[in-house]
């Protein structure tokens, strides 16, 4: 009887602590870098539950955190960068996207973003190559069709000069 009163005890304890890791998805996020902090999709799922709580500063070192472990994976770098953009943090966020790009990267979002970046830096062929490329991808995108339209006014308007 008191081995089984000890292992009901330990159980309990068990379940108490586990209990409190499932009460918001932040607590679960951080229970897995307990149990696997060198786990590149913990780190991430931690930056996604900050950003969405508005803590992008959070969110954005929690990002490199998951870098160091994996610095290839899309996701992270994806994310990272939005992140990036939300903050204003142009250079930082238009060096993940390339990166994307360098790796080969299918996502329109990631084409989109970077061209709204190089556009606004005035970089406007470059932006131009980004938004293609997205188009390319994925035909049906009204809203790049028109940026892409004003930008190669723009480009035309700068010629003429």
């Amino acid at each position: 009887i008191g081995l089984c009163l000890l292992i009901l005890a330990a159980c309990t304890a068990r379940t108490i602590v586990r209990n409190e890791d499932w009460a918001t998805q932040m607590n679960i996020c951080i229970a897995g870098t307990r149990t696997a902090p060198f786990s590149t999709k913990t780190w991430n799922n931690i930056a996604v539950e900050l950003a969405n709580h508005g803590e992008m500063e959070a969110a954005v070192e929690a990002c490199r955190k998951s870098l160091e472990i994996y610095p290839e994976s899309k996701r992270t770098l994806k994310n990272r960068a939005f992140y990036l953009i939300k903050l204003g943090r142009m250079d930082e966020a238009r060096a993940d996207l390339e990166k994307l790009v360098s790796l080969d990267s299918r996502d329109t979002e990631v084409y989109n973003k970077l061209g709204a970046i190089l556009a606004n830096g005035d970089r406007l062929g470059d932006a131009k190559k980004m938004w293609l490329r997205s188009l390319e991808l994925n035909p049906s995108q009204p809203m790049i069709k028109k940026s892409l339209g004003i930008l190669e006014d723009d480009i035309r308007k700068r010629q003429d000069k």
